[in-house]
């Protein structure tokens, strides 16, 4: 009953964004919930994506021979620990924009 714990104890996860979500330019909620957790997130780059800075933490693949390579470097963690700073800052930036709004 708990995503977080489920993703918090992963080594790392595969994302994917489906073709309706593409269409839109949309990136699918599961990379939030990865970045948030701080899982290495392995992707294809979709071109029509606009990652708005998440690319950074994002260890995009071409090949099941990049995902092994990634996965036995040593900044994989780092980079995930990363990701998770990065989105928990964009959420708390959010937020704070949310409550000016509304007072």
């Amino acid at each position: 009953d708990d995503i977080g714990k489920l993703y918090s104890s992963a080594r790392s996860a595969i994302g994917i964004i489906g073709s309706g979500q593409r269409s839109m330019g949309m990136i699918n909620n599961r990379y939030t919930e990865m970045m948030y957790c701080g899982v290495p997130i392995f992707s294809l780059n979709y071109n029509t994506i606009d990652w708005f800075g998440g690319n950074e933490y994002i260890n995009f693949i071409e090949s099941k021979n990049d995902m092994v390579q990634l996965l036995k470097s040593d900044t994989l963690k780092t980079k995930a620990n990363e990701s998770k700073k990065f989105i928990r800052q964009k959420h708390q930036d959010f937020f704070d924009k949310l409550n000016t709004i509304i007072k």
